[in-house]
């Protein structure tokens, strides 16, 4: 149910998103104990954001962080959509809950991870005045956004690399950046 509400998601149709949402909720409820139940959690919360359903989306990356948590062997990215979703709103009360979040997800593994920690560090440090730190930071995240192959993903090289600069998040970054 997880893989089909992704597949549905990803089309980027509101209908289908909505669809999706729907099917993750339900593979929520009907199997509560499942070992991948994080990722369906992450899904619902992907399309919340793409519905505008922000405080939802941040309920279910909450839940997907937690789930996490709980247990260790299985990570997804809940935690760096959550930082994400937070500063992309504007969310200044929950801006300590993005960073401690990003960061607790580890040392980024891919581009992607090093570009939203990164860039959630610059957004933060900017709305605190740290305009020197939150340039550094937000070229830092830059840099990560410009990496198009990682050599993986069976010769793509595409996997764990920025594929969407065309966000809110991005614009943020680039209006700090030195770019």
């Amino acid at each position: 149910m997880r893989i089909q509400a992704h597949t549905l998601f990803e089309t980027g149709k509101p209908e289908l998103v909505q669809a999706a949402l729907m099917l993750a909720e339900r593979a929520c409820s009907e199997y509560p104990n499942a070992f991948d139940r994080a990722g369906t959690l992450e899904i619902a919360g992907q399309c919340c954001e793409a519905l505008g359903r922000t405080d939802h989306a941040i309920e279910f990356y909450r839940c997907a962080v937690q789930r996490e948590r709980e247990f260790r062997g299985v990570r997804g990215n809940a935690g760096f959509r959550l930082a994400k979703v937070i500063v992309e709103n504007d969310r200044r009360d929950l801006f300590d809950e993005a960073i401690g979040t990003a960061e607790c997800q580890g040392a980024p593994v891919f581009p992607w991870h090093a570009y939203i920690l990164n860039g959630v560090r610059a957004i933060v440090a900017s709305h605190a005045g740290e305009e020197a730190k939150a340039r550094s930071l937000a070229n830092a995240a830059l840099k990560a956004a410009a990496v198009r192959d990682t050599g993986l993903s069976h010769g793509r090289g595409h996997l764990g690399t920025v594929r969407d600069t065309h966000t809110v998040f991005h614009k943020m970054l680039l209006d700090i950046s030195d770019d």
